[in-house]
């Protein structure tokens, strides 16, 4: 938000010298200053006011009220500052100038800086990268046991005092593919996860829901629900069912009733767990439902 902020300077003119008042502080203004000179022509009976302002870039807006023994002359200003500069204003003979000054000062710009991801502190040439290996079929995968235990409980276990793996910093896993599990490591370390099949994504949801790694869960569950198609209903279908998340089984109804058509007799649809398909029609008729009721 910009800063508005007024002040004043008075100054007696003499006309056997220059008067410059103390350096003042722009009230509310942190690091803003100005001044003003005045510099007097003892022959021409005239002088210049010199405003300086330094600190910062923005507009100063004002008037000067030039005062003698008969009148009251009003100047007004405006001026743009952004290097310290000073603007003149050229006044006649006066023995008192008394100027007040508006300052805008402009919002700081600041910059965004790109967020640093975990995998770029890590340096796979660095033995201290890597303290730990996950070892599945179709391959070994190298990770960091601290790491690991602090986005999941699971594994915060798993690496707990006196366990085979805290000793050996070897853990297997059996019941998910080399694919599934590299996968569902390199998105939580945040490398690029490639395009994949939505079954791929609902087998790393699958790991996710077993080691407990909520933050993961929570925003692939939301992915799922924004990328609902027909070609990916049954897959995303049969993963609402098997986790019972009613939010994206009511997705799914309402995916059901659109396209009733084309998904009733799908061949993928028709093979599921006779349970999954009862609820697809359930929720497919609760969403009907919903509909006339509004």
């Amino acid at each position: 938000m910009a800063k508005l902020s007024t002040d004043l300077i008075s100054v007696f003119v003499g006309y056997d010298k220059d008067n410059e008042y103390d350096v003042h502080d722009v009230p509310d203004v942190p690091g803003l200053k100005w001044s003003l000179l005045i510099e007097s022509n003892e022959f021409a009976q005239t002088v210049s006011a010199h405003l300086h302002v330094i600190g910062a870039a923005g507009t100063v807006t004002g008037a000067m009220y030039c005062q003698s023994d008969s009148e009251i002359e009003t100047k007004y200003f405006k001026f743009d500052f952004v290097n310290e500069e000073k603007h003149v204003i050229d006044i006649d003979g006066f023995q008192r100038i008394t100027c007040t000054a508006t300052f805008l000062i402009p919002p700081t710009k600041k910059a965004t800086l790109a967020p640093l991801m975990v995998h770029e502190l890590i340096d796979p040439t660095k033995p201290t990268c890597f303290d730990a290996t996950i070892k599945v079929e179709g391959g070994d995968i190298k990770v960091h046991r601290g790491f690991l235990s602090m986005i999941s409980p699971v594994f915060s276990v798993v690496f707990g005092p006196d366990t085979s793996e805290s000793k050996t910093g070897i853990v297997s896993i059996t019941d998910f593919t080399h694919e599934t599990v590299k996968n569902a490591l390199d998105y939580c370390y945040g490398r690029n996860v490639e395009e994949k099949p939505m079954t791929e994504i609902t087998d790393m949801l699958r790991f996710y829901d077993k080691y407990d790694i909520e933050a993961a869960i929570e925003k692939l569950e939301a992915w799922l629900t924004e990328k609902l198609t027909v070609e990916n209903f049954v897959p995303i279908a049969v993963y609402a069912w098997q986790y019972s998340l009613e939010s994206l089984q009511g997705e799914c109804g309402k995916m059901f009733l659109e396209h009733v058509e084309e998904l009733a007799c799908h061949p993928d649809l028709v093979q599921l767990d006779p349970n999954v398909i009862a609820g697809i029609y359930r929720a497919g008729a609760a969403a009907a439902s919903k509909d006339a009721n509004e």
